[in-house]
């Protein structure tokens, strides 16, 4: 559970000021209606859960079977000013108008951030040169957001975005647009280690092959619903040899990846344009070095 204010980074003075006061980048120590900076109106909140429960199965002195199923929950709000509102712009919920001047904050409302996913790996000692690891990876990605307007509280602290007594309405119609985004992702992969001259030689290969459905639409009523199928080849190739403990160097060649997260693909909904893919090809070649008090890579 995280109760924060988002802040620049301080000097010494600026934290201690911040730390007494609540002074800060943006922020004032007291609350000010007419400029609507004041740092209680800046408050977000994260609550968050993660489980897992790692499954290791030996079968025989060669073969050997892992399973890594994982859940991962989030929700919480980020507030901020928003301004004051003007004459007629506003109602509250019963229709009472809301007066010109009167303090507003805004809010990224995230009420669901969730992660469910499983791997499922093999892993065969073929010799005592080459290890192949194989196995399947799944990943279901869900983020429901929603960008409400509230009045903010005649203490200046803003409300808890949900407290419909706070809530704004345009029209009889409270402003909150919100998104519903996620992502179902499988991925194949292998890969095999080999090692020579008492281990001090690696060389490593493998191929992972992702295939994900990417997806958003409107939070409330389902419209403006896009989506997309993606899959990505990902090759992997590395030599490093390791003089001793200190000194390596090594090559390495990779095709990297990288799909929008659930949160990034709302978007899509109002835009109408998915956001792209990343997609890289790695090459080094390079020396490293480690002791006890440095660690150094050329």
């Amino acid at each position: 559970n995280e109760d924060s204010v988002v802040n620049n980074y301080p000097t010494a003075s600026q934290f201690y000021t911040f730390k007494h006061t609540g002074q800060s980048y943006g922020h004032t120590a007291g609350f000010d209606a007419k400029n609507n900076d004041y740092w209680k109106n800046n408050l977000d909140i994260w609550n968050e859960i993660f489980l897992t429960a790692p499954i290791h199965a030996v079968v025989n002195d060669k073969l050997s079977f892992d399973l890594k199923p994982y859940y991962n929950w989030g929700r919480g709000w980020d507030g901020g000013p928003n301004g004051t509102a003007s004459a007629g712009e506003y109602t509250y919920r019963d229709g009472t108008a809301i007066a010109a001047g009167t303090p507003l904050t805004s809010y990224y409302n995230q009420t669901l951030s969730m992660n469910v996913g499983v791997t499922a790996q093999g892993n065969y000692d073929i010799d005592r040169h080459n290890h192949l690891t194989f196995g399947y990876w799944y990943q279901n990605s869900n983020s429901i957001a929603y960008f409400p307007v509230s009045v903010t509280k005649a203490n200046g602290v803003n409300p808890h975005p949900d407290n419909l007594n706070y809530a704004v309405y345009s029209d009889g119609v409270r402003s909150n647009y919100g998104s519903n985004s996620g992502s179902e992702t499988h991925a194949l992969f292998i890969q095999n280690t080999a090692k020579y001259l008492n281990d001090k030689l690696q060389i490593d290969g493998g191929f992972k092959f992702v295939m994900s459905n990417i997806w958003t639409m409107s939070a409330a009523t389902h419209s403006n619903a896009h989506g997309e199928n993606i899959t990505a080849p990902l090759p992997h190739f590395s030599i490093s040899y390791h003089f001793n403990s200190h000194h390596q160097i090594y090559i390495n060649a990779e095709g990297d990846f990288r799909q929008p997260s659930a949160s990034a693909l709302s978007v899509g909904a109002s835009s109408g344009t998915m956001p792209k893919n990343q997609y890289s090809i790695k090459e080094e070649l390079g020396y490293r070095y480690n002791d006890k008090y440095i660690n150094l890579d050329l």
